[in-house]
């Protein structure tokens, strides 16, 4: 594996083709976040709903740990999300196409 140190001082630039290919992870990263937290959105909403509305005991325990697992999957979604986000850039520098070159 090539290191950075390594690309800046070959001038190394990624073709077109993996440029787009980066751009495509980009996308793919936004909505694998995005899924995330409209699965912690749905397990938060069942779990208001269970202890609201239902007056089992076992539904009310159910919600009451849906609440803090949909909490739990949003912060492993934007950890996911951030690893993720950092890798890319650190791929996108090398990209003629990108706007983001420091």
């Amino acid at each position: 594996m090539v290191t950075q140190k390594a690309r800046e001082e070959q001038k190394i630039e990624i073709p077109v083709r993996d440029c787009l290919a980066v751009e495509r992870t980009v996308l793919a990263n936004e909505r694998t976040f995005l899924a995330f937290l409209r699965t912690a959105l749905t397990l938060f909403a069942a779990g208001v709903t269970f202890i609201q509305f239902f007056d089992s005991v076992w539904l009310t325990w159910l919600g009451w740990l849906f609440i803090p697992a949909s909490i739990i999957l949003v912060i492993m979604g934007s950890l996911s999300y951030k690893k993720m986000r950092g890798a890319i850039t650190e791929i996108e520098n090398y990209c003629p196409l990108s706007d983001k070159k420091k």
